[in-house]
């Protein structure tokens, strides 16, 4: 009501208030709109399940056949801005819609994040009230509703809207992460006292003798549900005839109905929680809703509006369809299967999920077999792969008992189990399947091959690194003399991925070799992907190592992933072609691809690292003097790489706001951004090595030219020894420290390596700096510098736009 919401999860046991609760909360807030949606256990695998009725009921849209029209209509009403994602919309809600160039453009690994921002945009238009968006059964909860809830409960705080999940806690239970939740109800068996009184506000108290109420609080355990059951279970037969647990009371009631009552809720419990209110009629065999929901059955189930029926407590779902025989179970499954399919008609594949599930308990295999790969692509196309593995998972067993007929088939879900476990980040679950597809994929050495770069891929996720070579060798082996078009596309990307991974331990010039066979090879199969990545594997080490020459493989792959119509490679290959003109000062182009992949990045739905691009700009404005304008957007792209758990490229923007503290003189703040960023370099030298640099500019400006040399002198080292970026800069900052410490003779030396080693690269700025720097080393000796050279310094640095070259204060 004050416009800060939030989110709540209400956790306990089956029969201890959840429900009940959540009716008392929507009871004591009339002014309250409350929309709800009700998690299944068949539906778990299906992504968006539970948010589409969110979404549908935010929108006024009819909660069981919303059209696209309808949807069209409500979002062009509320936020027509988000048309050009309607398809994105759609699918939350479950309705069709035809793409649209901004959607098609996305790359699918950030099709969830734009969706959850999309949303949030459009529930922003659409509850301007106060509303609570409620989920019951969400331990049932899919993958892509549970983050989509957490990015609106994110937005809930600054809006009238509060989320509430309820649930229990189950072993592979959705759960909510702790740090999104405002406020967390576990719910306790009542004490002894609540539980009297409760059992005193009871119908049948008046007729419980002292004794049966004794019983009755003993064997209930402080469980309402089970409480209230005793209760009116209670007759002449006395407390020794209460069961003694709430499953055996719910039974003996389900045993005690009717013959054609009692066949009603077993139906409906191998339906689900909630159904479809049509099926139940169909396969009970009557014409009305009233000729099932009897006053007999009122206590088991209830209706959800006019289109679907719902257990009234989960626990009573759970007894019915366990006290099935598995014969029966089976015989239920295959008619509710049978009757799906009929009710779908051609869309079959729209129900691919629910009918995998109940293919399964039929125990037909074939037909599962089919509804859960359709299922599971749907799934994979939606990037919930958590839902895809398991309907995968689904596929293999009933594929198991399939027979030899499906061994490829089989061979090939259990790969692509492995790439969707690779994405879900379970990499012990792909390993497991690709040693299984390796094992039923025979001879094939082009498929083998392709295994073992997998092979390699996920021990490098697992940790184990002398399995990344061990199993990238392999492969190699397998497809040693290729010749076909699948063999050379295999080894293609074993050598590269063997260059990549020269390339990260920075031993380029074995990087560049095996990035070369892998493009002769990519050339020889018309693999373009392959090429691309060859000749951007190829350039970037040429480019770390210093070699300008090599620069052109970066633009033959911006050209060729222009050709794939690939926008985050396009992105990634235009950020390495900025680099190299930042480096060999053509300051303009720099600006003008890093901007450039920050458009494709963010059109690709990748906004953290469309980030990269400002921190790049930076660089650029900072070197300029102009660090004052960077400030605030590089606080803003920390606090983003922060929230999602991006560390990586922090260190570069912590680096960036020590930069812009010594341009403003404050040693101090500088220092401490430099220290952090070393800090948080372990897992990138280039950052590590360039935080030193800096840490080792403020010695030199506080004096300590000596602690300086020492931190320079370790860096350096390790530059010269992995031919690094950064020789040229800790060559003149050698020099400085030199300068400082007295020891002219020393520090000329150093200064003409870093002279030398600019030019050798074409490293414009730095040229001007080693210039500048050998020109106040000289004159603290009477001296001066070639006024050629000087002037060639001034022209640099005016033509980048420079407007002052700041020395350490020790010189």
């Amino acid at each position: 009501r004050s416009g800060d919401g939030g989110f709540v999860a209400v956790f306990g046991e089956a029969g201890i208030g959840k429900s009940r609760l959540l009716r008392e909360f929507t009871n004591h807030a009339p002014d309250v709109r409350t929309i709800t949606a009700f998690c299944e256990t068949y539906q778990a695998t299906t992504p968006y399940f539970a948010a589409r009725f969110l979404l549908r009921g935010a929108l006024g849209l009819p909660s069981d056949a919303p059209t696209e029209a309808g949807l069209r209509s409500a979002v062009a009403r509320l936020a027509p801005e988000l048309l050009a994602w309607l398809p994105l919309i759609g699918a939350v809600a479950a309705i069709d819609v035809p793409a649209t160039a901004e959607v098609d453009a996305l790359d699918p690994e950030f099709r969830r994040a734009r969706t959850v921002q999309v949303v949030v945009d459009l529930l922003d238009a659409a509850l301007t009230k106060p509303v609570a968006l409620i989920v019951d059964d969400a331990h049932w909860l899919d993958e892509l509703s549970g983050e989509l809830l957490v990015g609106i409960a994110a937005a809930a705080r600054h809006r009238p809207w509060v989320v509430v999940l309820a649930g229990r806690l189950e072993v592979d239970a959705y759960t909510p992460p702790t740090e999104a939740l405002d406020l967390a109800l576990n719910l306790i068996p009542l004490d002894s006292t609540a539980a009297g009184a409760l059992l005193t506000s009871a119908d049948q108290a008046a007729h419980i003798r002292p004794d049966q109420r004794n019983a009755i609080l003993q064997r209930s355990g402080g469980n309402p549900l089970f409480l209230e059951q005793l209760a009116a279970r209670i007759d002449a037969a006395g407390a020794t005839a209460l069961p003694d647990s709430l499953e055996t009371l719910i039974a003996a009631e389900i045993d005690a109905l009717g013959a054609a009552d009692r066949n009603a809720v077993r139906l409906a419990a191998v339906l689900g929680p909630i159904f479809d209110t049509g099926l139940l009629l169909e396969l009970v065999g009557v014409g009305a809703l009233s000729d099932v929901l009897s006053p007999r059955l009122a206590r088991f189930l209830e209706a959800v509006g006019d289109a679907a029926v719902r257990f009234r407590n989960q626990t009573y779902r759970d007894v019915a369809y366990e006290t099935l025989s598995f014969g029966r179970r089976r015989d239920l499954h295959g008619r509710a299967l049978s009757a799906i399919e009929g009710a779908a008609g051609d869309a079959t594949d729209d129900q691919a999920e629910v009918l995998s599930f109940h293919a399964l308990h039929a125990r037909d295999f074939a037909r599962c077999w089919r509804y859960s790969q359709v299922a599971a692509v749907k799934a994979e196309d939606s990037y919930a792969n958590v839902e895809a593995a398991t309907l995968l998972e689904r596929a293999l067993t009933a594929g198991a008992h399939l027979g030899v007929a499906e061994r490829d088939a089989m061979a090939a879900t259990w790969e692509q189990l492995g790439d969707v476990s690779l994405k879900a980040g379970t990499f012990d679950r792909a390993k497991r399947a690709f040693d299984r597809a390796r094992v039923l994929v025979g001879v094939d050495a082009a498929v083998q091959a392709r295994l073992c770069r997998k092979e390699a891929i996920t021990a490098m996720q697992r940790g184990q690194g002398t399995a990344v070579a061990r199993w990238l060798t392999r492969g190699l082996q397998l497809v040693a003399n290729a010749s076909d078009e699948a063999s050379l596309a295999a080894r293609s990307d074993l050598r590269l991925s063997y260059g990549e991974l020269l390339q990260r331990r920075r031993r380029n010039a074995e990087a560049m070799r095996w990035a070369e066979l892998a493009a002769q090879d990519a050339m020889a199969c018309g693999y373009n992907k392959g090429l691309a990545r060859a000749f951007s594997v190829r350039g970037v080490a040429a480019f770390e190592s210093g070699d300008l020459s090599e620069l052109h493989f970066l633009e033959d792959a911006l050209k060729l992933w222009e050709e794939e119509g690939s926008l985050r490679d396009q992105a990634t290959v235009a950020t390495l072609l900025g680099a190299a003109a930042y480096y060999t000062g053509r300051w303009d182009d720099a600006a003008r691809l890093f901007d450039r992949a920050r458009a494709d990045y963010e059109k690709s739905g990748d906004v953290v690292t469309a980030a990269y691009g400002t921190c790049n700009l930076a660089d650029i404005l900072i070197d300029q003097g102009r660090g004052d304008e960077v400030v605030d957007a590089l606080h803003e792209i920390i606090r983003v790489w922060r929230s999602v758990g991006h560390p990586d490229p922090i260190p570069g923007a912590l680096i960036n706001l020590g930069r812009c503290a010594l341009g403003r003189g404050d040693l101090d703040e500088a220092r401490a951004r430099f220290r952090e960023a070393r800090d948080l370099t372990s897992r990138t030298a280039g950052a590590r090595v360039e935080s030193d640099a800096w840490l080792a500019d403020c010695a030199i400006r506080s004096g300590d030219a000596a602690r300086a040399l020492a931190t320079v002198d370790d860096a350096l080292r390790s530059e010269l020894a992995s031919g690094g970026q950064f020789v040229a800069r800790l060559q003149r900052l050698r020099g400085l420290c030199l300068a400082a410490l007295d020891r002219h003779d020393d520090a000329l030396i150093a200064l003409d390596a870093s002279l030398a080693v600019a030019r050798e690269r074409a490293a414009a700025y730095e040229i001007a700096l080693a210039i500048n720097a050998l020109d106040v080393c000289l004159r603290r000796s009477g001296g001066c510098v070639d006024p050629v050279l000087h002037e060639e310094a001034e022209n640099i640095l005016r033509d980048l736009g420079v407007r002052d070259v700041s020395l350490p204060l020790g010189v």
